[in-house]
């Protein structure tokens, strides 16, 4: 079966991803530049390969240096290449014996001619695109570690790389940052091909590919996105197609362990068995450490988002609307200002730049009542994209700024559930307290009762005020009065509210 991702659900940035569109667009056109010249590099290699062969098979007595058992029998174990070299002479009527029989003088040229022909495929080789950028485990430079992160062998191997950034670095970037990305994605590049060096430095094959920095990506994603879900198209036995979607949570770890067992079962094959299975394990750990280590830290929350919202709204003061409704607040207008921007909230409700800047003006205004249903209505899309974390954060700054906020129960019962998933158990019984205690008579009987199962082991007080106001109503069903009646009979060992 053939799965291939598509796209990702529901998602959205707030701004352009232009550090992984230049990724990408480097990519393209440094393939595109160097690929037209490939075939000829490649000819050149085989045919000084095929000079130094043929020598050595009409010469097999010729004394061979390491670098010349290296070229001809790389294929083969080092600590069986003398054995596999023995057995060629012997083919060749040329025992081990019998290497010592030749003239010193022919010995002597024959070494030197073995030399120029050895020589002659390295010539061929480092004048190779791969072999002046990419990575040689057994001779890594700094170059390489940088260049070998941009070069692709075919234009399979560099779309299908560019289509998994196109799907996953978008949202990494929006939420760490351009700058912060960027420096990511080469240092992830980096570690994965030492990581690739470690493991097999005695490999003269020179590593390519973004794969390691692009698997580091899907690891942060996996931190930062587990519930987003991800559409696949898959084809079965070349006859049957379809698709399907399912939460990254599911997914990226089902192809990390994919390649961790194809990294354990390459690790004896020379190269890695042509594909770097090692190195796109090291960069999904380091991109899963990296996005640890700043949701343990909060760094995205105490540094980096701040630093993208004074970069968002100043970019947003260049539309007209928010221009005029700036200028307004310069001059003390600060109502006609609100009300500007509420206006254009109204008018482009899925604007998320938008919904931000109202409320953060709002907030410094101390009129955070005026945005607040440009926030929630933020919240909503948040929530409905993954995005738990900013959903969550948003969520604090309306509660620090409004306590008591007039929020649709329906949006505060899904805020409780990911909160308590979170195990941030407080938050998440004030979000249910606050749906139960709704001003606009939008809570129903199946979301009371969906609230009173939820919130049953957290606050059992609550539980029962919600199970008792499906009793109460005239317009619940007999199934939606049986569920309240058995959140009671659980709850009848927990003592009454006072």
């Amino acid at each position: 079966m053939f799965i291939l991702p598509v796209g990702v659900e529901k998602g959205t940035v707030r701004r352009l991803p232009w550090v992984t569109f230049g990724i990408m667009a480097l990519c393209f056109m440094i393939h595109l530049v160097f690929s037209g010249g490939e075939r000829e590099q490649v000819r050149r290699i085989l045919d000084a390969r095929r000079e130094l062969s043929q020598f050595f098979y009409a010469n097999p007595q010729v004394d061979l240096s390491a670098d010349a058992q290296q070229i001809l029998f790389g294929h083969v174990p080092a600590e069986r290449r003398q054995e596999y070299l023995d057995m060629v002479r012997v083919s060749q009527g040329t025992g081990p014996a019998s290497r010592g029989l030749a003239e010193p003088g022919r010995q002597a040229d024959l070494g030197r001619e073995l030399a120029r022909r050895v020589a002659a495929v390295h010539a061929a080789e480092k004048a190779t695109t791969i072999r002046r950028w990419g990575l040689i485990p057994s001779h890594p430079s700094a170059t390489g570690f940088i260049g070998h992160i941009f070069l692709h062998n075919d234009w399979l191997h560099l779309l299908g790389n560019l289509l998994i950034l196109y799907l996953v670095g978008p949202f990494i970037e929006d939420v760490w940052g351009r700058g912060f990305f960027a420096a990511f994605y080469l240092l992830s590049g980096m570690v994965a091909g030492a990581l690739f060096c470690l493991l097999h430095g005695d490999v003269n094959v020179p590593l390519i590919g973004a794969s390691g920095a692009i698997a580091a990506v899907m690891g942060a994603f996996l931190v930062r996105y587990a519930r987003t879900e991800i559409d696949f198209i898959y084809v079965f036995l070349f006859m049957k197609t379809g698709r399907f979607s399912a939460p990254a949570m599911t997914m990226l770890p089902l192809w990390f362990v994919e390649q961790l067992v194809m990294a354990f079962m390459a690790e004896d094959t020379p190269g890695g068995g042509g594909v770097a299975y090692s190195a796109h394990v090291g960069g999904f750990v380091c991109g899963l450490g990296v996005a640890l280590a700043l949701k343990h830290f909060r760094t995205e929350e105490r540094w980096l988002r701040p630093a993208i919202d004074k970069q968002v709204n100043h970019t947003l003061l260049n539309e007209s609307a928010l221009d005029q409704a700036l200028a307004l607040r310069a001059d003390g207008d600060v109502g006609g200002a609100l009300g500007l921007m509420g206006a254009e909230a109204r008018r482009r409700p899925e604007d998320d730049y938008l919904a931000l800047t109202f409320w953060n003006v709002a907030r410094e205004e101390r009129r955070p009542a005026e945005a607040a249903p440009a926030l929630l209505a933020l919240v909503r899309r948040e929530l409905h994209a993954g995005r738990e974390e900013e959903a969550v954060e948003h969520w604090r700054q309306l509660l620090a700024a409004l306590p008591d906020p007039d929020a649709e129960p329906a949006l505060l019962v899904q805020l409780g559930r990911v909160l308590v998933r979170r195990g941030e158990t407080h938050d998440a019984a004030a979000a249910f307290r606050l749906a139960l205690l709704d001003r606009g008579d939008r809570l129903t009987p199946s979301l009371a009762l969906a609230l009173g199962r939820a919130v049953r082991e957290l606050d059992p007080h609550l539980a029962r005020a919600a199970a008792g106001w499906v009793k109460s109503r005239p317009e619940a069903t007999e199934a939606a009065r049986a569920g309240a009646d058995s959140i009671l009979a659980d709850l009848s060992t927990t003592p009454p509210p006072h």
